[in-house]
């Protein structure tokens, strides 16, 4: 049995834990934060010639109650990859908050060395 990210519940996981059937599933990184601390030069390399550049790093935890095998996996292709995109998502925001900057300088620009009087006098 496979669970994801949303079927993972201790509900679930009890279910299945008196039952002869075997299942995976994964955690959020918030569940396991400390685990993201472990040092990469701990992992090894996974051998299966399909996973090439996956390393990986398996420990024993409870989760949900229950002591399980957890398995780290780090793919520096996937690493990469979603660096890219974060780092485009941060200039394309960076770059619309400048713009909006730019904007708002122009119009303060605009405004140096004028006053505008209201004269009541008619």
């Amino acid at each position: 049995m496979v669970f994801d990210k949303g079927n993972n519940s201790e509900a679930n996981i009890k279910k299945f834990s008196d039952t002869k059937y075997h299942f995976v599933g994964s955690l959020k990184l918030n569940e396991m934060n400390e685990l993201l601390d472990i040092p990469l030069e701990e992992y090894e390399d996974v051998t299966e010639p399909s996973l090439q550049g996956v390393r990986a790093f398996s420990v024993r935890k409870e989760v949900m109650g229950y002591e399980r095998t957890v398995l780290i996996t780090y793919n520096e292709e996937l690493f990469l990859t979603q660096s890219q995109c974060i780092l485009r998502e941060i200039r394309k925001r960076t770059l619309a908050r400048n713009e909006d900057l730019l904007q708002i300088w122009n119009y303060l620009l605009r405004q140096v060395g004028y006053h505008i009087f209201l004269n009541e006098n008619r």
